[in-house]
């Protein structure tokens, strides 16, 4: 599991400040409060169609922020499940995936001609050529969630199968040992947590912060770049 419960809103590592965990009474009430954040994703859908919009007109923002918010649910819904059947190897590669996409909106909410070269495929469409490096992104993203690298660094590591991945399937009990041993091995091949006590809560913390970051960075897209949209194309229509 991730050994730094760093968080999202964090300083960089000269801080010492982590996610607070206990924060939630247990890891059913850190999922609650992720279930609260995402169950509003379905409003921003709701509002970038029809606030300001009688015709019910969109455009390519329109598409990108709905298909945005449509991988975020799905997501987010992942995590959870995986949360509660306690399979990290699963919970941790999804949470990357999805802090991955709360860095693309930011990059996307400060930059949104960027969704052309993400909407255009590269193999068939020159259009999709020349995408930022997540470096880039997080370049970007730290302005506003100052920890997003470190976080990133976490569940990269544990995705690409580094130390935490790798030893994820083991812990160590030197409660009772053996004679000239200093306690026994275990290895599961089935899910488990390695620490059940701390990584489903640091799990679900983090998915509580790569809610509220996509719900900031949703909204923020719908608000900036959406609705001026739907705005412009109402009071065209009204001076025809």
């Amino acid at each position: 599991p991730p050994t730094r419960a760093t968080g999202l809103t964090d300083k960089p590592p000269d801080d010492d400040r982590q996610v607070d965990l206990s924060q939630y009474a247990s890891v059913d009430d850190a999922l609650s409060a992720a279930v609260t954040i995402a169950d509003r994703f379905r409003d921003i859908t709701a509002r970038a169609v029809s606030e300001d919009n009688p015709a019910k007109l969109f455009g390519l923002r329109h598409m990108f922020l709905m298909s945005a918010l449509a991988r975020a649910k799905a997501l987010h819904d992942g995590i959870v499940r995986e949360v509660r059947a306690d399979d990290p190897h699963t919970v941790f590669p999804l949470l990357r995936t999805y802090v991955e996409l709360g860095g693309l909106l930011n990059y996307v909410a400060e930059k949104p001609d960027y969704i052309q070269k993400l909407m255009a495929n590269p193999r068939d469409d020159p259009a999709g050529r020349g995408r930022v490096t997540f470096q880039a992104v997080w370049s970007v993203a730290r302005r506003r969630y100052p920890g997003i690298k470190n976080v990133y660094a976490e569940l990269s590591e544990f995705g690409h199968f580094g130390s935490s991945g790798v030893f994820a399937s083991w812990s160590f009990d030197d409660s009772d040992p053996k004679p000239g041993t200093l306690g026994r091995l275990h290895h599961t091949l089935g899910p488990g947590w390695r620490d059940p006590d701390r990584d489903p809560k640091l799990a679900a913390a983090w998915l509580v912060e790569a809610n509220d970051m996509v719900l900031r960075e949703t909204m923020r897209f719908l608000e900036v770049h959406v609705l001026p949209l739907n705005r412009q194309w109402r009071d065209s229509a009204q001076d025809d």
